[in-house]
């Protein structure tokens, strides 16, 4: 992956994979999953239901010309989706070892809401 210059695809993980290795890309957004991380991402596209081949030959050659661009926009974005994953990873592990349920109880035995 790390080898492209630009990619297009549809798949979610397809689309992190190229935005962790920076590279500039256009979705094709058919799930909200997807739809998620473009927008997270900064990243235009319009609804997959209204996308035909001359609306996404469009998106293509604007995003080919700006992918310089897409890919600092990815880069300065994804530093903050990253620490939003770290964080989500460490409530997980909280809530699996106890040590979430912990917390919440000695915040509650000392007094606060």
């Amino acid at each position: 992956m790390k080898y492209f210059t630009f990619t297009i695809g549809m798949r979610l993980h397809f689309l992190i994979f190229s935005a962790l290795q920076g590279i500039p890309f256009v979705a094709l957004p058919y799930a909200s999953k997807v739809t998620g991380l473009l927008d997270n991402l900064q990243v235009p596209m319009p609804p997959f239901n209204q996308v035909d081949s001359g609306l996404l030959n469009a998106y293509i050659d604007k995003a080919w010309d700006e992918r310089n661009l897409i890919k600092n926009k990815i880069q300065e974005l994804l530093l903050n989706l990253k620490q939003q994953a770290q964080e989500n990873n460490q409530l997980a592990v909280e809530l699996l070892t106890g040590k979430f349920v912990n917390q919440a109880e000695n915040m509650q035995l000392q007094g606060h809401n």
